[in-house]
């Protein structure tokens, strides 16, 4: 019994002091720490488009061996028009996890909203009430790109259970590649949107880590 309460005792002193820890740490320091936790949340980001990217050179390679060997030839198309769909399943897979590590990312930016009002510093303060709101922009525009993408899969895996279909007719054919042209269009131009706002944010947190001399501090 007094085992317990001596780790129940520890349990309670250890989260005071961090609590205390916090308490005396300044609100550039704190918006520093939510950011650099912010970003950790993203991590393998890159790695996981870059598996996206080579899934889909791959399904591009798939569908130019279906139009080559003639989309009625119903044994060899069947099987290539697997292969796609699963390449499109795990194209989704990587999606959805990536999608949750934005989502994770944003909901601990958030936390910088109650820190922006403590800052004394006029000048600090419009600094992050900035870099904020391209966060906010970023996040925003990453869902949009992750809809898009998720729609263009969509019409992906509609296209390739028609290449299974015998009686398949070539406007109907025509019109579902129309489709996922316009889609993927989309998908371009938020992507583009995305990696330009990223862009922005990485240089405005270098521009408040240098002005609140954060940044040196922990190379």
């Amino acid at each position: 019994m007094n085992k317990h309460w001596s780790i129940l005792a520890i349990i309670l002193c250890s989260t005071i002091v961090l609590s205390g820890c916090w308490a005396s740490v300044s609100p550039e320091e704190k918006v520093y720490r939510i950011l650099e936790e912010s970003v950790k949340k993203e991590y393998e980001f890159e790695e996981q488009h870059e598996r996206i990217t080579q899934l889909e050179k791959e399904e591009k390679k798939i569908y130019q061996d279906i139009i080559e060997l003639g989309w009625r030839q119903s044994g060899s198309i069947r099987t290539l028009a697997e292969e796609a769909l699963d390449n499109i399943g795990e194209r989704e897979k990587i999606l959805a996890t990536e999608h949750k590590k934005i989502q994770a990312s944003q909901k601990t930016s958030m936390k910088m909203e109650n820190q922006i009002d403590k800052i004394e510093r006029e000048e600090i303060k419009k600094q992050v009430i900035t870099l904020h709101k391209t966060m906010n922009k970023r996040y925003e525009t990453y869902e949009k790109l992750y809809e898009a993408y998720r729609q263009s899969l969509v019409y992906d895996r509609e296209l390739y259970e028609m290449f299974t279909n015998e009686t398949l007719k070539m406007d109907q054919l025509q019109e579902q590649i129309e489709k996922i042209n316009k889609s993927y269009e989309k998908v371009l131009r938020y992507y583009e949107q995305f990696n330009e706002l990223t862009e922005t944010f990485m240089q405005q947190k270098s521009d408040f880590y240098r002005k609140n001399e954060l940044e040196n501090d922990r190379e």
